[in-house]
């Protein structure tokens, strides 16, 4: 890309930045950059590599790469209406999943949902043992699967804390799938301790996109309780879950902050269909 295309790439996007910080306020609507910014990377570049191979008729590789400034126009022109399309679409389905449980209120409301809290192993360790880049690459892949995880599943990331992930699902199925899907994936991933996960469910209050009440409090102590790769959760919560979950018995747990007995059971995971 020339510098001219550039120059005129950047006043288009500074004017529709412009655009949507007087809709949405200037806050917002930088962290909707960040996000979209991120799939619209990975969007770009898959037309690359698709127009290339099609072009070449066989694998991408080295000089195949070359496509100029109106191979750019034309593909852009073509993605931009299906990722309209797209939008529109996903607009339509996040609203509905966020007035389910509540988010994006301003003020208080009283939510009925699941809550996981997916806690990285060791994570003091092997943070030193790694160092702070592969550290940062690390927790980066950690943040970006936990937010597609929970798209995937129905559920909602709602904030990543130090070694840990928050996130609230519809209820406790979803929320032990997103468990469960987050164990696979550390499991398998390169350069990534285990996790362990804690599960629970009940009133709680949202406001400003965050969570809180018992069952969050609960969720965090479950996952601190939990071992490497295991999901912890109320033995009353198990009688909710889709059959294919299983549980070990129950035992009894105090945690701060709760006053009664807290039948505590681990969930297995469901076999591979």
């Amino acid at each position: 890309m020339g510098l001219e295309d550039r120059r005129r790439n950047g006043i288009d996007s500074c004017s529709a930045f412009l655009d949507l910080a007087e809709l949405l306020g200037e806050n917002a609507t930088r962290h909707l950059l960040r996000v979209s910014q991120i799939a619209i990377a990975r969007v770009a570049e898959a037309a690359v590599v698709a127009e290339a191979n099609r072009r070449q008729g066989r694998s991408l590789a080295g000089s195949a790469m070359r496509l100029d400034p109106d191979d750019h126009e034309m593909l852009a022109g073509a993605f931009s209406r299906l990722v309209e399309a797209l939008v529109r679409e996903q607009l339509m389905d996040a609203t509905e999943r966020l007035r389910k449980m509540g988010t994006g209120s301003a003020s208080p409301v009283t939510v009925e949902a699941a809550v996981v809290f997916a806690d990285l192993v060791g994570s003091t360790s092997w943070a030193n043992e790694v160092g702070p880049v592969a550290h940062s690459e690390a927790m980066s892949r950690f943040g970006k699967h936990a937010s597609e995880v929970a798209h995937a599943n129905g559920g909602l990331l709602v904030k990543l804390h130090g070694d840990e992930a928050m996130f609230v699902a519809p209820d406790a199925t979803t929320g032990c799938a997103i468990a469960f899907d987050m164990i696979g994936w550390c499991e398998d991933a390169n350069n990534m301790p285990n996790v362990r996960c804690g599960l629970a469910h009940g009133e709680m209050i949202t406001v400003d996109g965050d969570y809180y009440g018992p069952a969050v409090a609960l969720a965090a102590r479950l996952a601190k309780l939990s071992g490497s790769c295991q999901v912890a959760a109320p033995n009353e919560i198990v009688a909710m879950l889709h059959s294919k979950y299983r549980a070990s018995s129950a035992e009894g747990q105090y945690f701060r902050g709760f006053e009664t007995l807290v039948d505590v059971a681990m969930v297995e995971r469901p076999e591979a269909a």
